[in-house]
C-alpha cells in the first residue's frame, strides 16, 4: 500500500513537472513572438514613379492651351475697361503689377514678366483684329508633341490664314506649377504651310465647308505672287461653284467660274509633260516675287535683315521640296534611288559650304551671311533638278 501510494505521488510530481515545461516554453515562445513583432520594421507603402500615362495627349493639350489663352486674354480686355486704358502708353508700372495678378492663376513668373510685359504695351485695348496670343487650336491642324512628361509640353501647329489672321506655325510651351498647368511661352513663324491634300480636306472640314468634294491640284496665277498651287474642290450638285485653298497660307479662296489654271492634275492622271516649263515658270516668278528684299539693306538693320532673309531661305527650300516631290511621281525607283543618294550628299555640301568665310565676320553679319550663302545654293539647286530631271 505504501508502495503504491510512493508511485502515485512520483508520478503526480512527474506529471506536474511536464506541465510546467510546456507552459515556460509556450510562454517563450509568445514572448519571442512579441519581440519579433515589435522589432519589425513597418512597410512604407511604394512610391509611385512617373509614367507615361502622366503626360498629356494631344487632345488634353489643346483643351489646356485654348482656356489658358482664352483667360489671359480676358485679362487684358478687362483690364482696359477697368484701369480705363484707351491707349497702351496709358499703361503703367502700378497697373500692370495688378494686371499680374490676375494673371498669375494662368501664367508663369517667367511669362508675366517677359512676353505678357510686352503685350500690354502694345495691346489694342480697345479693340481691333491684332493678334497677340496663339491662334486656336480648334482651328489648326498638324499637331505634333515636340516635348511631353508630367510637367512640360511642348507642342507645333499650324493654322491656316482666314479672313482676319494670316496663317502662321505656331509653337506653345504650358508648364506644371504648384500643381497647375500653365502658359509658358509661344512663338509664331509664317512661313509656307504646304499643305497636302489630306491638310487641304481638313481644312476645308475646319472652316465648315461641307458639301464639297476634292477635284484636282492645280497651279493658279496671282498677279503678286506668281504661280501659287490650289487644291480644287466642287460643290455638290453645282459644277460651277469651287473653293480654292492655297496650299502656301491655307486660304480658302471662292474660284471665279473660267478661271485660267495650269497644271492640273486629279492625283491619278499622268503629270504633264508641260511640268518642266510650269515649274521653270514658278521659280522665275519666286524669284521676283522675293526680290524687293534687296531693296531693304539700306533702311533694315543686320537683325532684321536676317530675319527677312530666313524668309526668303524658307520660301526656296519650300519650292525645292515641291520640285522634289514631283520628281518622286515623275523618275523610275532605280533613278528616283540614285538622285536621293545625290541629294544626301548635296545636303551635306550645302551646309558646310553656307558656313565658309561666314566665321571671320563680327555682329550679327554671320548669321546673315550663312543665310545668303544658303539662299543661293538652295536656289541653284532648284533650277538644276528641274532642267535634269524633270518632263
Amino acid at each position: 500500500m505504501k508502495k503504491r501510494m510512493g508511485v502515485l505521488l512520483s508520478s503526480l510530481l512527474l506529471l506536474f513537472v511536464l506541465a510546467s515545461c510546456v507552459k515556460d516554453k509556450a510562454k517563450e515562445e509568445v514572448i519571442e513572438e512579441t519581440e519579433t513583432k515589435i522589432t519589425e520594421e513597418p512597410k512604407s507603402p511604394a512610391k509611385e514613379e512617373p509614367t507615361e500615362q502622366d503626360a498629356l495627349t494631344i487632345e488634353e493639350t489643346k483643351t489646356i492651351i485654348d482656356d489658358l489663352v482664352y483667360k489671359i486674354q480676358t485679362v487684358y480686355i478687362d483690364a482696359g475697361s477697368k484701369y480705363n486704358l484707351f491707349d497702351p502708353q496709358d499703361l503703367t508700372d502700378d497697373i500692370y503689377q495688378s494686371m499680374s495678378k490676375d494673371l498669375q492663376p494662368y501664367a508663369t513668373e517667367q511669362l508675366i514678366k517677359t512676353g505678357l510685359f510686352d503685350i500690354a504695351k502694345s495691346f489694342c485695348y480697345g479693340g481691333c483684329d491684332a493678334g497677340y496670343f496663339p491662334n486656336s487650336t480648334k482651328y489648326s491642324l498638324r499637331f505634333k508633341m515636340l516635348d511631353s512628361t508630367h510637367e512640360k509640353v511642348t507642342i507645333e501647329y499650324i493654322f491656316p490664314e482666314n479672313e482676319v489672321t494670316g496663317h502662321s506655325t505656331e509653337q506653345v510651351i504650358i508648364k506644371k506649377a504648384d500643381g497647375t498647368w500653365k502658359l509658358d511661352d509661344f512663338t509664331a513663324s509664317n512661313v509656307p504651310l504646304n499643305l497636302t491634300k489630306e491638310e487641304a480636306i481638313e481644312v476645308m472640314a475646319i472652316k465648315d465647308l461641307s458639301g464639297y468634294q476634292f477635284v484636282k491640284e492645280a497651279q493658279l496665277e496671282d498677279p503678286e505672287k506668281g504661280l501659287r498651287k490650289i487644291y480644287l474642290f466642287q460643290a455638290n450638285g453645282n459644277v460651277n461653284e469651287q473653293v480654292a485653298i492655297f496650299a502656301d497660307t491655307g486660304y480658302n479662296y471662292m474660284l471665279p467660274e473660267n478661271t485660267p489654271l495650269l497644271s492640273s492634275t486629279d492625283g491619278q492622271e499622268a503629270v504633264p509633260s508641260s511640268q518642266r516649263d510650269e515649274y521653270l515658270q514658278m521659280l522665275n516668278s519666286l524669284e521676283s516675287e522675293l526680290a524687293y528684299i534687296d531693296d531693304l539693306y539700306d533702311e533694315k538693320s543686320v537683325a532684321e535683315m536676317v530675319d527677312l532673309e530666313e524668309q526668303r531661305y524658307q520660301r526656296w527650300d519650300a519650292a525645292l521640296n515641291d520640285v522634289y516631290g514631283v520628281l518622286e511621281e515623275q523618275l523610275p525607283s532605280n533613278e528616283m534611288e540614285a538622285l536621293r543618294q545625290k541629294q544626301r550628299e548635296w545636303i551635306v555640301y550645302r551646309d558646310t559650304t553656307a558656313k565658309n568665310g561666314t566665321e571671320q565676320l563680327g555682329g550679327g553679319w554671320p548669321s546673315l551671311q550663312y543665310n545668303i550663302n544658303r539662299i543661293d545654293i538652295t536656289k541653284d539647286r532648284c533650277y538644276e533638278l528641274v532642267n535634269l530631271y524633270m518632263k
